[in-house]
């Protein structure tokens, strides 16, 4: 038919016409492509842009280190708690009493009066008897640790306390999850100009005891995304949901550096060390087409890591960011001593 065809646009969309002598016809054949162009998202991203920390677990750094002690507290962190059966179990009795209140007075011939005593005489035998099964179970699991120092050991294991001080005065501690970079300008530009995003928990460091342990020291501890890290003389002690591990502080390597981080809100302790705008142009320059584009503050935070054989165990940084340093320092140095540090340690058991 003359003046009759069909055509196929080059973004794939089809069209008929059909006409002749000035008389045209054209419909669109299945509707017109519109050429969007979306805007990339972080899950548009590949794992290759993601770096993931703190995900080595105790159960793939143990080894012989301290194996007979690593089992015994692994038993004693890992088995059941009955002191939790016992609470279990009188609750269930006191709501029963609560619910069959009625049928069990009509069946006994309970007044009310004697219906309440026998409700206070529960609640009070649930919680003594919870309380004994409690104490119960810390005489079943107890772990008593005695360090013995000999010479200058204890004076380098001093150090190690002072340095762990200061990241534990730290205003700011973070477990980092994960880093993902960020290639792309427009993310670049809605995230302050930074060139990484991090996913990170909130960490902990102070002192600690280890569970169902009893020590005659004080022991410093640093708590992130999931895990506790207590260091002892013999070593550090790593507990999570996989079980315990002890790895001998001559197979850490420990590395430390610093990193800018921008942040709503500088922490009292943070070096402040530029400026840049919620929204930045490439210049680091406000972008004007933002409304509330308020400027931030990049700090110079720290950062600690600790690896075995290769894997990292921890990563955190701090607000503080001289802290891993004097840490690394004091570490590095008592490494020269933990060779000579005795321990011994007896489980308590319950007859």
């Amino acid at each position: 038919v003359k003046g009759f065809r069909i055509g196929i646009r080059p973004d794939g969309s089809s069209y008929l016409h059909a006409g002749r002598h000035g008389i045209y016809y054209r419909e669109e054949l299945g509707g017109r492509r519109k050429n969007y162009q979306t805007r990339p998202t972080l899950q548009d991203y590949s794992t290759n842009n993601v770096t993931f920390y703190n995900n080595v677990t105790s159960r793939e750094v143990k080894s012989n280190y301290q194996k007979e002690l690593v089992q015994a507290l692994t038993q004693s962190y890992q088995s059941f708690r009955f002191d939790y059966l016992a609470a279990i179990i009188s609750i269930l009795i006191v709501i029963i009493w609560l619910c069959y209140k009625n049928t069990l007075c009509i069946m006994y011939g309970c007044s009310p009066s004697l219906y309440n005593i026998v409700l206070i005489i529960l609640i009070i035998l649930g919680i003594f008897s919870t309380i004994y099964v409690a104490g119960w179970e810390r005489h079943r699991r107890g772990i008593s640790l005695i360090y013995n120092f000999e010479g200058d050991n204890f004076e380098s294991y001093k150090k190690i306390i002072f340095a762990f001080n200061k990241i534990a005065s730290c205003k700011l501690l973070k477990g980092i999850i994960s880093a993902t970079y960020l290639s792309d300008s427009y993310l670049s530009k809605i995230n302050a100009g930074a060139s990484t995003l991090t996913d990170s928990t909130p960490a902990y460091a102070g002192s600690g005891r280890m569970p169902w342990t009893n020590t005659n020291i004080t022991t410093p501890l640093i708590s992130a995304c999931g895990r506790s890290y207590y260091f002892m003389p013999d070593g550090l002690f790593i507990f999570d949901s996989q079980g315990v591990a002890c790895v001998n502080y001559l197979d850490i390597d420990i590395e430390c550096h610093t990193t800018r981080f921008i942040e709503d809100d500088a922490p009292s302790d943070a070096q402040i060390v530029d400026y840049t705008w919620q929204y930045a142009n490439k210049n680091g320059g406000p972008d004007g087409r933002f409304n509330n584009n308020y400027r931030l503050p990049i700090c110079l935070y720290g950062v600690l890591s600790l690896k075995v054989r290769g894997k990292e165990i921890l990563h955190i940084i701090t607000s503080n960011a001289d802290a891993p340093a004097e840490f690394k320092k004091a570490m590095n140095y008592y490494k020269l001593y933990v060779q000579n540090i005795k321990s011994k340690y007896s489980t308590i058991k319950h007859l």
